[in-house]
């Protein structure tokens, strides 16, 4: 399974060395999601990076960054206009992914995407009241019709803990999306290192 992060929204004193240990650990790519940030903030810490560890940071804002910095992707939240606008100006050898947040919106996703996110699959860890607001049964229907009518990965995201992602391999899940199981913990790599052993 293909292992994603969202950063935490605001920025760290450590976020450097935490994106380097979490993708050293095995993290497929960092999404680096700061809704707050101006551009010159996250390019100053997009500088702080090496450049191997740039190829595999995916972006939610501020998209002509990942030209200037030799980025892995681009990230799009629920919104099919900015989809398409991506989709045709996205540089070559570059991931799109999406936000969704229902199961309709899992059945129409354009084949122009890489992967997509879908939550919350489970009751969010970093969102108190946020939930899934559909049955197991529906979900694993949604699931097995875009692998059935597309190429586009589908990673949960939402409540992601070990236990809870050994589930989400079994429903047939592509990947997993870890944000508030990482952020809260003390060890956020041995939180990834315990996950990624769940699903090995």
């Amino acid at each position: 399974m293909n292992l994603y992060s969202i950063s935490p929204e605001s920025f760290s004193d450590r976020e450097v060395e935490d994106i380097l240990a979490l993708l050293d650990a095995g993290l497929d790519a960092y999404h680096l999601r700061k809704p707050g940030a101006s551009e010159e903030e996250l390019a100053d810490l997009l500088s702080a990076l090496p450049e191997v560890a740039r190829q595999r940071i995916v972006l939610h804002q501020h998209y002509g960054l990942v030209k200037t910095f030799g980025l892995g992707g681009y990230h799009v939240k629920d919104c099919e206009s900015s989809e398409r606008a991506l989709s045709a100006a996205r540089i070559a050898g570059t991931t799109l992914s999406r936000s969704v947040h229902s199961l309709s919106q899992l059945r129409a996703m354009s084949s122009s995407l890489d992967y997509a996110f879908l939550s919350p699959v489970f009751a969010s860890i970093s969102k108190s009241g946020y939930e899934p607001q559909w049955s197991a049964s529906a979900l694993l229907s949604a699931l097995k019709t875009v692998k059935e009518t597309s190429r586009i990965s589908v990673c949960a995201l939402g409540g992601i803990d070990a236990a809870k992602a050994l589930i989400a391999k079994e429903m047939g899940f592509d990947g997993l999306v870890l944000h508030g199981a990482l952020w809260n913990a003390a060890d956020p790599v041995g939180v990834l290192r315990e996950i990624r052993e769940a699903v090995a």
